[in-house]
């Protein structure tokens, strides 16, 4: 799959560009809050695009399509009858409209556009081009676009100030998600197109990673590279790579990146987040199967378990706690069917793969989900990239 820079862009239209924008627009993170870039560009292109939806692209995702409208209408449900009714409840139904949008914008790019996995890579890495450097020069300045309230600004457990880099996100953990999200696409871009400047993008990742001490975005990396070097067949770099580990590791100054010392104090295991999984089932089972209510876990915590923080740190127990068992079930189904048969054809597109080692720890590094854009851009795009490796492996 060898291309040349000659024709490297000439084979994308403008659907293709539509795709990069809306990866891109991803940059500005929370900046804007309700209009944030992301949910105000997917409404417009939504208003244009609707009309392109065929039926047969409609059937073909149908299930995902359902699975939203199942959501908003559950959330409208709470509105009436749930129990911690708020404004941030109706913020739920309207952020739940304004996510199918760009799941649909989505769907209906992928029928028009010439490359749809090339497209998403290129806005990843228009994102990361603009990305990098604002990251670096936060770090050093530790002057920061956006503050909010995060999981705190010290290393857990210790009183070191936390020197972070978190963009226009705000919650440097909302960034190291998005990340971990995007270093699927760059192993498999470098295995499809043999191209290698992506591990520029792969290392600075990993130093962020380091200096934000995400140990499930670092674990998730290691893992990652690993299955790059066997799919790649550079396996054999590991033991050029080892030895100079070795002698360099001790000329750098670990303090300064708080990973490690965040493995010192804490080790693998968060017992808080633990906890919260504890809580998040008992709020599920407090409410007969049914769930709290969108956005309604912070109301639960603050009733039940007052000296806890009311975010769940977990996709799962989120959507469990909140929308109860039958959302929770019907988003397994979503999940099966976007990671169903990863194993098959994996030199087609193995960004499924990567996607599959990498989940496990990017539904556990950020403080909420549901609200945002982000993890349904993730599903969404591997959903069809693996709808589309499937049909290619069925010819």
């Amino acid at each position: 799959m060898r291309m040349t820079r000659s024709n490297y862009f000439q084979k994308l239209n403008r659907f293709d560009i539509y795709i990069m924008l809306l990866i891109f627009s991803q940059i500005l993170g929370a900046y804007g809050g309700f209009f944030q870039i992301t949910r105000v560009f997917s409404l417009i292109l939504f208003s244009f695009l609707f009309h392109s939806l065929s039926i047969k692209t409609f059937r073909t995702f149908r299930f995902y399509i359902y699975f939203h409208i199942v959501f908003i209408i559950y959330s409208i449900f709470f509105l009436v009858f749930g129990k911690y009714v708020e404004t941030k409840t109706l913020l739920a139904i309207v952020y739940g409209i304004i996510n199918i949008t760009i799941c649909l914008n989505l769907i209906i790019l992928s029928s028009k556009c010439n490359d749809f996995f090339k497209s998403v890579c290129l806005g990843i890495f228009l994102f990361l081009i603009v990305a990098i450097p604002l990251s670096f020069w936060e770090i050093q300045t530790n002057v920061h676009f956006i503050t909010v309230i995060v999981d705190g600004t010290q290393v857990g457990g210790t009183d070191i100030l936390r020197v972070y880099t978190s963009l226009f996100f705000g919650n440097y953990n909302n960034y190291n998600m998005v990340l971990m999200m995007m270093t699927p696409f760059l192993f498999s871009y470098m295995l499809l197109y043999k191209k290698w400047f992506p591990l520029i993008y792969l290392a600075a990742i990993l130093y962020i990673f380091s200096v934000n001490g995400t140990r499930s975005g670092v674990i998730m990396f290691l893992i990652q590279l690993l299955l790059f070097l066997i799919l790649s067949k550079k396996i054999k770099f590991i033991f050029f790579l080892i030895p100079i580990l070795f002698f360099y590791i001790p000329t750098i100054d670990l303090d300064s990146l708080i990973i490690f010392k965040r493995f010192e104090v804490l080790g693998v295991e968060d017992k808080e987040r633990s906890d919260l999984i504890g809580i998040s089932i008992q709020a599920f089972l407090d409410s007969y199967f049914l769930g709290t209510g969108p956005n309604s876990f912070s109301n639960y915590v603050a009733e039940k378990f007052p000296s806890y923080i009311g975010a769940n740190h977990n996709l799962l127990s989120e959507i469990l706690s909140q929308y109860g068992l039958f959302i929770f079930s019907y988003f397994v189904y979503v999940l099966i069917r976007t990671f169903r048969k990863f194993y098959a054809n994996i030199r087609y597109n193995p960004v499924i793969v990567f996607s599959l080692i990498g989940f496990p720890f990017i539904i556990v590094v950020n403080s909420s989900y549901l609200l945002g854009v982000n993890i349904w851009i993730f599903l969404t795009v591997l959903l069809i990239i693996n709808t589309e490796k499937l049909k290619h492996i069925s010819k």
